[in-house]
């Protein structure tokens, strides 16, 4: 895995989708359904925090330990990764155009075109 402290990659659009996590990728038009295990890490991707740092801080809350959750995190990052649902390593925030009001637009837009399992 290139990044050390993984971030969502900042081009894609996230929302709750009758209590789904979907993520929406507008390069691709690819929406991406995201369990509660793969949600939780997700959300962690900021920047901020090795995937050492997640598995520890989601171990603390659980009350397991470290090196159950350890391998699984590593798993999750792996795949955000490859599906390019993370930032690029060198990533910087100069290089995504700011996020603005029609970002809001968008997600209710999604809200729409999701199809909803029956």
């Amino acid at each position: 895995m290139s990044a050390t402290r993984p971030l969502a990659n900042p081009a894609l659009v996230r929302t709750d989708v009758d209590g789904e996590f979907v993520v929406y990728d507008p390069r691709t038009g690819m929406f991406h359904y995201l369990n509660p295990a793969v949600s939780l890490v997700f959300d962690l991707c900021d920047g901020t925090a090795t995937t050492k740092e997640m598995a520890a801080a989601i171990a603390d809350v659980y009350e397991r330990q470290v090196s159950e959750i350890e391998t699984n995190v590593h798993t999750i990052v792996d795949r955000l990764q490859h599906d390019a649902l993370l930032a690029p390593s060198g990533w910087s925030p100069e290089d995504s155009p700011p996020r603005t009001a029609d970002d809001v637009d968008q997600r209710e837009q999604i809200r729409l075109e999701v199809p909803r399992s029956s």
